[in-house]
């Protein structure tokens, strides 16, 4: 089997040397060398314009440039997969390059899909709350569980951290897995995985919170709301793109029961009183917002047929990937 640690990395060159001779170490561990009979390092090179890109070849490592422009490791991931895919690995583990996490804990990651009982597992900092990790800000730790929360509520399960970026990957989950988000996508990929029916494990995992390091995804301005609000419209347009029928019915749903209330009043009123006035204005408000829940019924049917022509060229684009990595010598 090969295993392929891959990291983004925007200039990393404090840290990118220490944290590859770190992995390097753990391809040397008992577990990696008799699981794995080859074993890569690869930089996602996102325009860095210090030493990244040269001290990460000088240890070994295989660096491929991320061009265009930097808007986010979202970005970083969707472009770097295709890159990522012409190395055959069998599992890939995704790694920050600014030393918060512990490669040490990639044994932990890889064990489960190496045992065939997991197709993505991600590292959990959270899974004990009363021991939430050292350094982390008040802000950080709750927008984790805002987040967390709402991807439980969404999919009816129960993660404990669903923001983490340090996972791994089977090579299937690679060939399946489609994200459009640039400044994120690790809340992207639970959506995508889930509803494709792959198997997600959480594993605990050691970070490190850094006072004066500034994250590569806030690097765009706006700070932790706005990359909040930017995770929030990812994932509920994942939930339009997966689940339209569903997403678009509850708001029809929502606007036709809505109607309800002044068109009952307003019936009520005319049974008691023989009139409807002076209250004939709830009539027009009952007949729009039941207008508004039943065109949002009518696209529901719509998105769901386009949904199955997603799902069909999701396919396509599987087999291609899998042909592609397959004639590739």
């Amino acid at each position: 089997m090969k295993l392929v640690v891959y990291m983004p990395a925007h200039n990393e060159e404090a840290t990118i040397g220490l944290v590859i001779d770190k992995i390097t170490n753990v391809f040397h561990s008992e577990y990696i060398a008799q699981h794995f009979s080859e074993t890569e390092i690869v930089v996602l090179n996102d325009n860095s314009t210090d030493k990244t890109k040269a001290l990460a070849q000088e240890k070994g490592a295989i660096v491929f440039d991320i061009r265009g422009e930097s808007r986010g490791v979202g970005r970083v991931i969707r472009l770097g997969l295709e890159k990522l895919l012409t190395l055959k690995p069998d599992v890939a583990v995704g790694i920050d390059a600014d030393d918060q996490f512990d490669p040490n804990d990639i044994p932990r990651l890889v064990a489960p899909i190496v045992e065939g009982k997991a197709d993505m597992v991600t590292g959990t900092k959270f899974q004990d709350k009363k021991n939430p990790p050292a350094g982390i800000s008040k802000v950080k730790l709750w927008g984790n569980y805002v987040v967390t929360g709402l991807v439980n509520f969404l999919l009816k399960t129960n993660f404990t951290d669903v923001s983490c970026g340090f996972r791994a990957y089977s090579r299937e989950a690679l060939l399946q897995m489609n994200i459009w988000g640039d400044r994120t996508y690790v809340q992207e990929a639970f959506l995508d995985f889930y509803y494709k029916g792959m198997t997600i494990k959480e594993v605990p995992i050691k970070a490190v919170y850094f006072k004066d390091r500034k994250s590569r995804v806030f690097r765009f301005g706006g700070g932790i709301f706005n990359y909040a609000i930017k995770s929030l419209m990812i994932m509920f347009t994942a939930m339009r793109d997966y689940n339209p029928f569903n997403f678009f019915g509850s708001l029809a749903t929502f606007f036709i029961t809505l109607s309800l209330f002044p068109g009952l009043f307003l019936v009520g009123h005319y049974f008691f009183v023989g009139s409807f006035s002076p209250y004939i204005f709830l009539g027009f408000i009952a007949a729009m917002l039941f207008g508004i829940g039943m065109f949002l019924h009518l696209i529901a049917l719509l998105a769901d047929m386009l949904a199955r022509m997603r799902m069909n060229q999701e396919k396509l684009i599987y087999q291609l990937r899998k042909q592609a990595m397959n004639s590739q010598q």
